[in-house]
C-alpha cells in the first residue's frame, strides 16, 4: 500500500504551542472533527476522510 498521502493528514502535537487544540484553528473551519488515537498510521482516518471529504 502506498502510505505517500499520510504526511498530508498527520498532525504532530509537538508542533503544537495550545492546549486545549483548537481543531478549527488547525483546520481553518468548524467541520465536524473525528480524530484517530492510537496505533498505526491512520489508515482507517484518511478512508474515512477520502469518503466523507
Amino acid at each position: 500500500m502506498d502510505y505517500s498521502f499520510l504526511g498530508k493528514y498527520q498532525i504532530y502535537t509537538k508542533e503544537i504551542n495550545f492546549f486545549p487544540i483548537d481543531w478549527s484553528k488547525i483546520f481553518c473551519n468548524n467541520k465536524k472533527l473525528i480524530v484517530e488515537i492510537g496505533f498505526g498510521g491512520g489508515e482507517f482516518l484518511v478512508g474515512l476522510a477520502k469518503k466523507y471529504p
